[in-house]
């Protein structure tokens, strides 16, 4: 008989990123309840596989059943190794695609909006109301979201490959393009 480790390890063989939504998903099938105590056994289980197999935690926002939890493949581990062995080269497997990263950026913007930010409003308006009240700016929250995702651009490109600079920066840029729509079109 198979065990969860050793399924979650076949499912994630050919993945760079991956979501525990998706592998319950798989593993569970669509009409199980997913926040039941046997699920939450099974998450475990495939988080301890994921860990122990050398794969990143990047993102975990929520608790219990509703958390999203997002998981990384280490650089330079190939599709089916879990040790480290340096530079990725071309054999290593199927680097995250852009689809992968922008599910990543959006299961990370969905549960931060639903654990931090008050009902019908982000924290980056009330963020760049202090800052302009210390500071005496006049930025606006679309501005703020593009500071962040400047701050992630400029830490993509200053050392080793952090796949969460992408995600975060994805979210960044997608955050700002809602206030700005929020906002109206102009300067």
């Amino acid at each position: 008989m198979t065990t969860i480790a050793e399924t979650t390890l076949r499912l994630v063989r050919d993945k760079h990123i991956v979501g525990m939504a998706w592998l319950l998903h798989e593993i569970l099938g669509a009409g199980t309840d997913h926040s039941s105590g046997a699920a939450l056994g099974i998450r475990n289980e495939i988080h301890r596989a994921l860990l122990g197999a050398g794969w990143r935690h990047i993102c975990e926002d929520g608790s219990g059943a509703a958390a999203i939890h997002i998981y990384e493949r280490p650089i330079g581990d190939s599709a089916h190794s879990s040790t480290l062995t340096g530079p990725r080269r071309p054999d290593d497997g199927p680097e995250p695609t852009a689809p992968e990263i922008l599910a990543a950026a959006a299961h990370c913007i969905q549960q931060r909006a639903a654990t931090r930010d008050l009902p019908a409003e982000r924290s980056m308006a009330r963020t760049v109301t202090a800052f302009n009240a210390i500071a005496g700016h006049r930025l606006d929250e679309r501005d703020g979201w593009l500071f962040m995702a400047i701050l992630k651009a400029a830490r993509a490109t200053a050392g080793s490959h952090n796949p969460d600079d992408y995600v975060d920066g994805a979210a960044y840029f997608a955050l700002a393009g809602e206030s700005a729509a929020m906002r109206g079109a102009g300067p």
